[in-house]
Protein backbone atom coordinates (compact mmCIF):
# COMPACT_ATOMS: atom_id res chain seq x y z
CA UNK A 1 0.00 0.00 0.00
CA UNK A 2 1.24 3.29 -0.91
CA UNK A 3 1.29 6.07 1.62
CA UNK A 4 -1.79 8.13 0.43
CA UNK A 5 -4.01 4.88 0.12
CA UNK A 6 -2.42 4.38 3.41
CA UNK A 7 -3.31 7.93 4.72
CA UNK A 8 -7.24 7.68 3.25
CA UNK A 9 -7.55 4.57 4.47
CA UNK A 10 -6.68 5.31 8.00
CA UNK A 11 -9.23 8.37 7.36
CA UNK A 12 -12.26 6.02 6.27
CA UNK A 13 -11.22 3.67 9.04
CA UNK A 14 -10.81 6.41 12.28
CA UNK A 15 -14.26 8.28 10.42
CA UNK A 16 -16.37 4.92 10.79
CA UNK A 17 -14.70 3.74 14.28
CA UNK A 18 -15.82 7.30 15.82
CA UNK A 19 -19.15 7.23 13.99
CA UNK A 20 -20.23 3.66 15.00
CA UNK A 21 -18.99 4.45 19.16
CA UNK A 22 -21.01 7.97 18.54
CA UNK A 23 -23.97 6.08 17.51
CA UNK A 24 -24.56 5.01 21.13
CA UNK A 25 -24.86 8.66 22.80
CA UNK A 26 -27.94 9.96 20.85
CA UNK A 27 -31.17 11.81 22.17
CA UNK A 28 -33.85 9.88 21.99
CA UNK A 29 -35.67 10.89 18.49
CA UNK A 30 -38.91 13.05 18.54
CA UNK A 31 -39.67 13.93 14.68
CA UNK A 32 -37.97 12.33 11.68
CA UNK A 33 -38.51 12.19 8.22
CA UNK A 34 -40.51 9.61 5.59
CA UNK A 35 -38.84 6.12 5.44
CA UNK A 36 -38.61 6.87 1.75
CA UNK A 37 -36.96 9.77 2.09
CA UNK A 38 -34.27 7.84 4.87
CA UNK A 39 -34.02 5.06 1.79
CA UNK A 40 -33.39 7.67 -1.17
CA UNK A 41 -30.49 8.91 0.80
CA UNK A 42 -28.96 5.37 1.72
CA UNK A 43 -29.22 4.83 -2.01
CA UNK A 44 -27.45 8.41 -2.79
CA UNK A 45 -24.43 7.12 -0.78
CA UNK A 46 -24.46 3.74 -1.74
CA UNK A 47 -24.53 4.52 -5.25
CA UNK A 48 -21.35 7.42 -4.29
CA UNK A 49 -19.33 4.93 -3.33
CA UNK A 50 -20.12 2.19 -6.19
CA UNK A 51 -18.78 5.09 -8.32
CA UNK A 52 -16.01 5.84 -6.53
CA UNK A 53 -15.09 1.87 -5.25
CA UNK A 54 -15.77 0.39 -9.14
CA UNK A 55 -14.04 3.39 -10.94
CA UNK A 56 -10.61 0.88 -11.76
CA UNK A 57 -12.68 -1.95 -13.05
CA UNK A 58 -15.76 -0.86 -15.38
CA UNK A 59 -15.08 1.38 -18.79
CA UNK A 60 -15.78 4.54 -19.36
CA UNK A 61 -15.61 4.79 -15.24
CA UNK A 62 -11.49 4.03 -15.26
CA UNK A 63 -10.87 6.74 -17.35
CA UNK A 64 -7.75 8.70 -16.03
CA UNK A 65 -8.71 12.01 -15.65
CA UNK A 66 -5.95 12.86 -13.08
CA UNK A 67 -2.88 11.15 -13.09
CA UNK A 68 -1.21 10.46 -9.59
CA UNK A 69 1.66 13.11 -9.01
CA UNK A 70 3.09 14.40 -5.55
CA UNK A 71 0.79 17.32 -5.67
CA UNK A 72 -1.70 15.12 -6.44
CA UNK A 73 -0.93 13.20 -3.49
CA UNK A 74 -0.30 16.59 -1.29
CA UNK A 75 -3.51 17.80 -2.37
CA UNK A 76 -5.48 14.59 -1.54
CA UNK A 77 -3.84 14.39 1.88
CA UNK A 78 -4.69 18.07 2.71
CA UNK A 79 -8.30 17.63 1.58
CA UNK A 80 -8.86 13.68 3.65
CA UNK A 81 -7.20 14.96 6.70
CA UNK A 82 -8.89 18.38 7.40
CA UNK A 83 -12.03 16.82 6.49
CA UNK A 84 -11.92 14.02 8.70
CA UNK A 85 -10.91 16.45 11.63
CA UNK A 86 -13.66 18.63 10.72
CA UNK A 87 -16.39 15.78 10.70
CA UNK A 88 -15.23 14.66 14.26
CA UNK A 89 -15.27 18.44 15.40
CA UNK A 90 -18.71 18.86 14.51
CA UNK A 91 -20.17 15.59 15.21
CA UNK A 92 -18.10 15.99 18.74
CA UNK A 93 -20.14 19.77 18.61
CA UNK A 94 -23.40 17.92 18.05
CA UNK A 95 -22.84 15.56 20.98
CA UNK A 96 -26.34 13.99 21.41
CA UNK A 97 -28.35 15.97 18.85
CA UNK A 98 -26.16 13.86 15.79
CA UNK A 99 -28.28 11.42 14.23
CA UNK A 100 -27.28 9.72 10.45
CA UNK A 101 -30.50 10.90 9.38
CA UNK A 102 -32.89 13.65 9.10
CA UNK A 103 -34.86 13.93 13.08
CA UNK A 104 -35.67 15.91 15.16
CA UNK A 105 -34.52 15.18 19.02
CA UNK A 106 -35.85 14.88 22.37
CA UNK A 107 -34.85 18.51 24.06
CA UNK A 108 -33.40 18.79 20.47
CA UNK A 109 -30.66 22.05 20.75
CA UNK A 110 -29.82 24.72 18.05
CA UNK A 111 -26.22 24.07 18.09
CA UNK A 112 -23.77 27.56 16.71
CA UNK A 113 -20.67 27.01 18.43
CA UNK A 114 -17.91 24.86 17.50
CA UNK A 115 -17.54 24.25 13.44
CA UNK A 116 -21.53 25.26 13.13
CA UNK A 117 -19.98 29.07 13.82
CA UNK A 118 -18.74 28.98 9.84
CA UNK A 119 -21.02 26.31 8.15
CA UNK A 120 -24.71 24.97 9.03
CA UNK A 121 -23.60 21.46 7.96
CA UNK A 122 -19.84 20.92 8.84
CA UNK A 123 -20.67 17.24 8.86
CA UNK A 124 -21.37 17.44 4.80
CA UNK A 125 -18.16 19.71 4.39
CA UNK A 126 -16.10 17.58 6.44
CA UNK A 127 -17.04 14.31 4.45
CA UNK A 128 -17.22 15.90 1.29
CA UNK A 129 -13.67 17.34 1.54
CA UNK A 130 -12.58 13.24 2.54
CA UNK A 131 -14.59 11.94 -0.55
CA UNK A 132 -12.75 14.84 -3.21
CA UNK A 133 -9.76 14.03 -1.77
CA UNK A 134 -10.25 10.23 -2.37
CA UNK A 135 -11.70 10.91 -5.59
CA UNK A 136 -8.28 13.21 -6.18
CA UNK A 137 -6.43 10.30 -4.82
CA UNK A 138 -7.64 8.03 -7.18
CA UNK A 139 -7.89 10.37 -10.29
CA UNK A 140 -10.44 8.52 -11.98
CA UNK A 141 -13.77 9.29 -13.17
CA UNK A 142 -16.12 7.12 -11.29
CA UNK A 143 -14.55 8.59 -8.18
CA UNK A 144 -15.86 12.55 -9.75
CA UNK A 145 -18.85 10.70 -10.44
CA UNK A 146 -19.20 9.55 -7.12
CA UNK A 147 -18.50 12.68 -5.84
CA UNK A 148 -21.22 14.23 -7.59
CA UNK A 149 -23.45 12.31 -6.27
CA UNK A 150 -23.16 12.01 -2.89
CA UNK A 151 -22.77 16.42 -2.97
CA UNK A 152 -26.35 15.70 -4.57
CA UNK A 153 -27.21 13.69 -1.86
CA UNK A 154 -26.26 15.76 0.51
CA UNK A 155 -28.05 18.69 -0.65
CA UNK A 156 -31.58 16.34 -0.54
CA UNK A 157 -30.66 15.47 2.97
CA UNK A 158 -29.66 19.13 4.30
CA UNK A 159 -32.28 20.18 2.77
CA UNK A 160 -34.70 17.97 4.65
CA UNK A 161 -32.73 18.86 7.81
CA UNK A 162 -33.40 22.34 7.48
CA UNK A 163 -37.19 21.94 7.26
CA UNK A 164 -37.06 20.36 10.50
CA UNK A 165 -35.04 22.73 11.73
CA UNK A 166 -37.01 25.57 10.55
CA UNK A 167 -40.28 23.52 12.31
CA UNK A 168 -38.92 23.13 15.59
CA UNK A 169 -36.97 26.61 15.98
CA UNK A 170 -38.50 28.94 13.65
CA UNK A 171 -37.06 32.09 13.33
CA UNK A 172 -34.16 31.28 15.70
CA UNK A 173 -32.88 29.13 12.81
CA UNK A 174 -33.85 31.80 9.91
CA UNK A 175 -31.84 34.22 11.75
CA UNK A 176 -28.57 31.21 11.69
CA UNK A 177 -29.27 30.38 8.31
CA UNK A 178 -29.52 34.18 7.26
CA UNK A 179 -25.60 34.44 9.45
CA UNK A 180 -24.04 31.42 8.41
CA UNK A 181 -23.22 29.41 4.58
CA UNK A 182 -24.12 25.99 4.24
CA UNK A 183 -21.33 24.01 3.40
CA UNK A 184 -18.23 26.38 2.21
CA UNK A 185 -17.46 29.20 4.56
CA UNK A 186 -18.51 32.79 4.26
CA UNK A 187 -19.27 31.35 0.34
CA UNK A 188 -22.10 29.16 0.16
Amino acid sequence: MTVITTIIVLCWAIFALYWLIGSFSQKPVAEKTSFASRIVQLLFMIIAFNFLIQSAQLYPLSIMLIPNSLVITIVSIALCVPGLITCIWARRTLAGNWSSLPVIKKDHDLVQDGPYKFVRHPIYTGFLLMFLGTALAIGRLGGFIGFAVCFVGFWIKLRQEEALMIKRFKENYLSYKKRVKTLIPYLF
